[in-house]
């Protein structure tokens, strides 16, 4: 029953259609006392409903139809698209996934498959997203790839992220960057509890006076100069790709979106020039830190 109400519900020309034939049979008998006239009368408008609905449908279909057709060429045409095709039809079947027998492990599967969805919906966008796992890889390759500029900030628990082996694998890549021409500049954005911890304080400002002497242009801003929305990990390699950080509701990690759109590239530019601006370079900050230091001392 629910089908059908769902069914009937789904043509709502044809619906209100009937209706109509019903009131106007109604009036008709009222006036007309000839039951067939009336009837005759009052089935103009169904039908009328019926030849509306069968045109709506007729160009629906043409319109799928022509999509499908040209999906067809693109593919076909496409070196690339038709093997990778194929394969997604003959693996990706409905029998294939049910016949998971573990109900947690099917639902990782589909997952997957929602997540390969998203990926190749994300490509008409100018961008694609890395999970965690593929982060600093990611991260590694597009500044390899580096010829003119790196324009980035570092928000996360610097001391950790940069100490790190991964931390510290990223940092060969930049120098080796940095010593083939490559000009970086770098915006540490310092959070509360950073400013809070001295001794962590100093290990950041350690890790941030290295960069500088290996040529990387440093500057420093603390989270509550800038606006929230500004907290953020990101890179922009020579103007034509940008790496954002994915993180959590808890802050944490969880991916890296790659761009490459210049709409949103821009956007991120303006941004790195919005926090440049309330920035200082790592000297004026390291003595601005000392004489407010000195001043509470005092």
């Amino acid at each position: 029953m629910r089908t059908f109400f769902k069914g009937v519900l789904a043509h709502p020309i044809t619906l209100v259609s009937f209706f109509l034939s019903a009131l106007t049979y109604l009036i008709a008998v009222r006036y007309q006392r000839d039951p067939t006239i009336s009837l005759v009368i009052a089935l103009q408008p169904a039908m009328l409903g019926l030849l509306v609905e069968v045109l709506y449908e007729v160009l629906k279909a043409k319109r799928e139809l022509m999509q499908s057709l040209d999906l067809f060429v693109t593919v076909n045409r496409s070196g690339r698209l038709r093997p990778f095709i194929e394969r997604i039809l003959s693996v990706c079947r409905d029998e294939n996934i049910q016949a998971i027998p573990i109900l947690p492990l099917r639902e990782r599967v589909i997952g997957n498959l929602d997540w390969l969805t998203r990926n190749v919906e994300d490509l008409a966008y100018g961008h694609i997203r890395f999970d965690s796992a593929n982060w600093f890889a990611v991260d590694t390759e597009l500044v390899t790839s580096a010829t003119t500029e790196i324009l980035a900030t570092s928000h996360a628990d610097a001391s950790s992220v940069w100490e790190s082996t991964l931390g510290r694998n990223y940092w060969a890549i930049n120098k080796d960057r940095i010593r083939k021409g490559v000009k970086c500049t770098r915006i540490f954005i310092l959070s509360k509890s950073e400013l809070q911890d001295r001794a962590k304080l100093e290990k950041i400002l350690r890790i941030m006076e290295e960069q500088q002497a290996c040529g990387v242009a440093v500057h420093v801003v603390e989270e509550h100069q800038i606006s929230r929305d500004l907290w953020k990990d990101f890179a922009i390699i020579d103007g034509l790709v940008c790496s954002s950080t994915i993180l959590t509701h808890d802050g944490e990690g969880a991916g890296v979106d790659i761009c490459w759109r210049q709409s949103e590239l821009s956007k991120v530019r303006g941004e790195f020039n919005l926090i440049l601006r309330n920035a200082m370079p790592l000297d004026e900050y390291r003595q601005a830190s000392l004489a407010d230091t000195g001043s509470r001392a005092g």
